[in-house]
């Protein structure tokens, strides 16, 4: 039988030994700053209603109700936000988890719980509850608890930098040392300790795993074991599982390609024996019919709101540089067809000229000085909600690549034009993780056809999100 055998360990630089292990008790601190937060969402709403300038502009007809009399409104209020707070997972300890993604989370239980309460007071003909005081209470709740959330982690990871809070992590398998390294980034997490499998060799998995628990035995202090993706025997790995159980050591398994592919799939039983069938591409028919009602309805808002924004930058465009506003370029769509993808002008005319075909980069010396402010605010895309009306775009999905690149691009990127079986979008997976412009084209390609196989109007809405944050608080395109 093929087995792994341990080769060696290396301990962190910064040992095993901490201050504090407060980390468990995370998730209940946050419950707590949650429950009171939602209580004082709905506080506020009643004073504003009823005492602030809510009550100047829509004065209350039928007298102003005790508090005490809303005391079951309350309770249901605050268990049915901290219901679908849990539900969502907002009570799991991530140690990247993006201010973006909570506040999406939130936004989402926050919708949940909105419906559950407003469906039972009516059921329960609650007619003590004002209608205002309940919008203002899920709306208030809704920014409190972001806004809370946001300055817990942001305490978090300076108690981290202090030595509180840390997660003593030891990492097992092949390729461990490597994954340790990339973990460095991770905060919260330190790595006590790495322990490096070969190969697989003929070892008995008796012997292989006394060998890896004597090396984990000896790590104090050990609060996580993750081990790399299909790096140990099926036998080995469940007497980890059942060694960790007994010193509550959590076990955290990376998976391979061929996991998240199982994952997705769909589970169903032949002959008696589980199988999984691999899911086919989710956006088809319905799917395809709500996003493109989506695009539709948010296109229009949008160039409703930034009509007047458009038509000043047209002006400026046209002022401040010889040529047309629109720069008219081909790109290539939804299953290969190719289209004309408008955006502001934010070059020199002709450019291209000499060069040809060439990747935007910072700082680019081609660039107006107009054209360096609509791409640093992402205005100069602002035309192509024009494409996303006429359906030759999305609002999400991956960028569209002019002929050219993608031409080149699919002779050595695997899988690159599967990224085609979507709509090209305005935003898109990768851009909101980062990858933009002149980075590269492989790891872009991973997060298009992970948004490909994976679409969701969940994931939609969350990119969309995404999007607003790193246009309002980051740098944006170049």
């Amino acid at each position: 039988m093929q087995m792994a055998s341990v080769v060696m360990v290396v301990q962190s630089q910064r040992g095993s030994k901490r201050i504090w292990r407060w980390h468990r008790i995370l998730p209940y601190m946050l419950l707590v700053q949650d429950a009171l937060l939602t209580l004082g969402g709905f506080v506020i709403a009643y004073q504003l209603r009823f005492f602030g300038i809510v009550a100047k502009w829509f004065p209350p007809h039928q007298g102003i109700p005790p508090m005490s009399i809303h005391t079951g409104f309350i309770t249901l209020h605050v268990l049915a936000w901290l219901s679908c707070l849990h539900f969502v997972g907002l009570y799991r300890r991530y140690r990247e988890r993006y201010a973006v993604d909570e506040f999406y989370s939130v936004l989402i239980a926050g919708f949940i719980a909105s419906v559950i309460v407003g469906t039972l007071a009516m059921l329960l003909r609650y007619q003590w509850l004002s209608r205002i005081v309940f919008v203002m209470a899920e709306v208030l709740t809704a920014i409190m608890v972001s806004v809370g959330r946001m300055i817990f982690r942001a305490l978090e990871r300076a108690l981290c930098r202090l030595g509180v809070w840390i997660v003593n992590v030891a990492v097992v398998g092949t390729g461990a040392e490597r994954f340790a390294g990339q973990l460095a980034a991770c905060y919260g997490c330190n790595v006590i300790g790495v322990v490096e499998t070969d190969e697989p060799t003929h070892c008995r998995a008796g012997e292989l795993w006394r060998k890896l628990e004597d090396k984990l035995s000896g790590m104090s202090e050990l609060d996580e074991v993750i081990v790399t993706e299909s790096s140990l025997p099926d036998d080995v790995l469940m007497r980890l599982l059942d060694w960790a159980e007994g010193r509550r050591i959590n076990v955290r398994l990376m998976l391979s390609l061929i996991d998240v592919i199982k994952r997705r799939g769909q589970f169903e039983e032949i002959a008696g024996m589980p199988s999984v069938t691999v899911r086919r591409l989710p956006l088809h028919t319905w799917g395809a019919f709500v996003k493109r009602l989506m695009d539709i309805i948010l296109s229009l808002l949008l160039l409703i709101i930034f009509a007047i924004p458009m038509i000043v930058i047209a002006v400026l465009i046209k002022l401040t540089s010889p040529g047309s506003v629109l720069y008219r370029q081909e790109r290539v769509g939804h299953d290969g067809k190719v289209f004309v993808m408008l955006k502001f002008r934010t070059m020199y005319e002709g450019a291209e000229d000499e060069t040809g075909p060439v990747w935007a980069k910072p700082n680019d010396p081609r660039c107006t000085p107009v054209g360096r402010v609509l791409r640093r605010l992402s205005l100069d895309e602002l035309p192509q909600l024009f494409n996303v009306l006429k359906g030759e775009m999305s609002l999400v999905g991956p960028r569209p690549e002019r002929p050219y690149f993608v031409e080149k691009f699919a002779q050595h990127i695997p899988r690159y034009m599967e990224r085609h079986r979507v709509k090209a979008g305005i935003t898109g997976w990768a851009q909101v993780n980062g990858l933009r412009g002149d980075c590269p084209i492989e790891e872009r390609t991973k997060y298009d056809l992970y948004y490909v196989e994976n679409w969701s109007l969940l994931l939609d809405l969350k990119i969309l999100i995404k999007t607003a944050f790193e246009v309002l608080f980051h740098k944006g395109a170049y």
